[in-house]
């Protein structure tokens, strides 16, 4: 028989190994939460970038395709690009988008973009396509922009939105165009969403 203070020091022991073996983790944030899911850090702290439900990265589901390889196909700047500019659409970031205009093409003229908003259909100029994204985006509440493919300078993006007021959630297809600047600089043509 083994005396109780052995088998007490053996039993602390083995918890105090099987407990600097797990990951340290944190509370969630309200940022975590709005993400979706509690998520872990590491042994240094840092976000390991899982989550606590799925046990995959957030980013896994809005990764391009697999190249055949272990790891996952390198975004392009083309990509990366628009999906910076869907997560400026998705926070209602009017400015920022807006700044993706030409302020200024050549010859004192102002750069336009072509958008297709509802009943709003048309090239303008950086103030009036403000106005117009303004108006469009304060009568709505987005709910999802989920980049689903690029292809030549155009991503296709999954939107999820309701309007004010009306309990119903819509999905359409929002286009993003872009066009290739000066360097690895990209500026913004088109903005559709498409109806259904």
């Amino acid at each position: 028989m083994i005396p109780r203070r052995t088998f007490l020091l053996a039993a602390a022991a083995f918890l105090g190994a099987a407990l600097a073996a797990l990951p340290a983790t944190r509370p969630a944030t309200a940022q975590d939460r709005e993400r979706g899911g509690d998520r872990k850090r590491g042994h240094d702290g840092k976000d390991d970038g899982k989550d606590d439900e799925k046990g995959k990265s957030k980013d896994e589901d809005d990764k391009g395709s697999k190249d055949g390889k272990d790891g996952e196909k390198e975004q392009t700047p083309e990509e990366k690009e628009l999906r910076a500019l869907g997560g400026e659409f998705a926070r209602k970031d009017v400015a920022a988008l807006i700044r993706r205009v030409p302020a200024d093409v050549g010859d004192g003229k102002e750069g336009k973009v072509r958008l297709r908003l509802g009943d709003e259909d048309g090239t303008f100029g950086r103030t009036q396509a403000r106005e117009i994204l303004e108006k469009w985006l304060e009568a709505r509440t987005i709910t999802r922009v989920r980049l689903k493919s690029t292809k030549d300078l155009v991503g296709t993006f999954t939107l999820k939105f309701r309007v004010r007021g009306k309990e119903k959630e819509f999905e359409r297809t929002l286009v993003a165009r872009i066009a290739r600047a000066e360097g690895d600089a990209f500026v913004l043509k088109e903005l559709e969403v498409q109806r259904q």
